[in-house]
């Protein structure tokens, strides 16, 4: 299954959801058969961080003694979650580009080494900000209630503004990494050409990421209800472990319970990003096919 041929085409931001949709829904046995591997790869890597996180809060002293062979299976699964990511996204887009694995699997890397790189500087942005407050707190004299609710509202309309500038400048990524994977272009010399696109079209990508967002949340909301609901008995079992003394009540296949039920509900998850991915491509070929329109457009004027 190479490129959809109406992959190409104007659309506004609802049609495009569809689109992905439709792709997803009409070629759903093609596709499955490509992904459902690194799929359960990136499901069993999630489901193994989450249920060694759950399973330190049930048993603290059984963790601890873990160390570094703990720390190092986390690290090893975090590896396998980011190799099953990359093989995932290879394995997407080659139904869109049919260019092969090979080639997609080395643009996945590129796009993971990217992401890592652009974490690696919020966070450092991050901490500094959090740094910055933490040292104005113990110099700012604080004599009364009004200033301390001052500086609390000044540090909450900081991680506020914060958190809304990372939200805008990610935007144009919906657009660059269809591109990128779409098209034989060098990321280097593509990336700030692109990212300016993306940019001038901020708007229309608000847009698809709002609807899709509203969409996600509703299925979320359903397929995660199980862990939910786990998440609360470990809860209350924790709370009444630490705050009265109680024994646990958690069964002792409690975590094994959990790994599966996260397992599940990461695997159906992967076919949702599936359909993530695939709005975000015809998001890409809508405004692909806009700029085309619009050079047509110039040269008839100069002509």
């Amino acid at each position: 299954m190479d490129m959809d041929k109406d992959l190409y085409k104007s659309r506004n931001a609802s049609k495009c959801v569809k689109a992905g949709y439709l792709f997803l829904s009409s070629n759903y046995k093609r596709i499955f058969k490509p992904i459902w591997l690194p799929a359960l790869l990136v499901a069993i890597a999630v489901a193994a961080i989450v249920s060694m996180t759950v399973k330190s809060f049930q048993d603290p002293a059984s963790a601890a003694s873990l160390g570094f062979i703990g720390a190092a299976l986390q690290g090893a699964f975090s590896v396998l979650m980011m190799v099953g990511s990359v093989w995932l996204l290879a394995a997407l887009y080659n139904l869109f580009n049919a260019e092969g694995m090979r080639p997609n699997i080395i643009k996945g890397v590129k796009l993971m080494i990217l992401e890592l790189l652009i974490t690696i500087v919020v966070t450092i942005i991050v901490g500094l900000v959090v740094v910055g407050f933490v040292y104005l707190s113990k110099h700012t004299e604080v004599s009364s209630p009004d200033d301390y609710k001052s500086f609390i509202i000044k540090a909450g309309c900081t991680a506020i503004g914060l958190i809304v500038l990372l939200f805008v400048l990610s935007l144009p990524f919906v657009y660059f990494i269809p591109k990128y994977m779409m098209e034989k272009i060098k990321m280097r010399k593509s990336f700030f050409k692109a990212y300016k696109t993306g940019f001038r079209n901020w708007g229309f990508l608000f847009l698809v990421v709002f609807i899709i967002g509203l969409i996600s949340l509703v299925i979320m909301a359903l397929t995660t209800l199980p862990l939910i609901i786990l998440s609360g008995a470990q809860g209350a079992s924790l709370q009444g472990t630490i705050a009265f003394g109680d024994p646990s009540g958690m069964p002792s296949y409690f975590v094994w319970l959990f790994f599966l039920t996260t397992l599940m509900t990461s695997f159906i998850m992967t076919f949702v990003s599936a359909w993530m991915l695939f709005t975000a491509t015809y998001s890409y070929g809508s405004i692909e096919h806009n700029k085309q329109e619009r050079r047509v457009a110039k040269h008839k004027n100069v002509v």
